[in-house]
């Protein structure tokens, strides 16, 4: 059994009603597959889930912004 996996699924939750919230609907599934083991000395989890999104809108990445507010994180 994967130690980080239930950080992983809290992660993908407040992501997805991050997006949600911000007008970007994901699935859950979909924001779990955007969390990636980040690359060395740049923390511990990568998202990639903006670039999904802006790939799915034909969007620019940097003008998609999903925002957690207080209830979700």
């Amino acid at each position: 059994m994967d130690p980080y996996e239930h950080a992983r699924e809290e992660l993908a939750k407040a992501l997805q009603q991050a997006c949600n919230s911000s007008g970007h609907p994901v699935h859950m599934s979909e924001a779990l597959r955007s969390l990636q083991e980040a690359k060395k000395g740049f923390g511990d989890v990568a998202c990639t889930i903006a670039f999904e999104i802006a790939k799915r809108e034909r969007r620019n990445p940097f003008g998609v912004q999903p925002r957690a507010n207080a209830n979700c994180v």
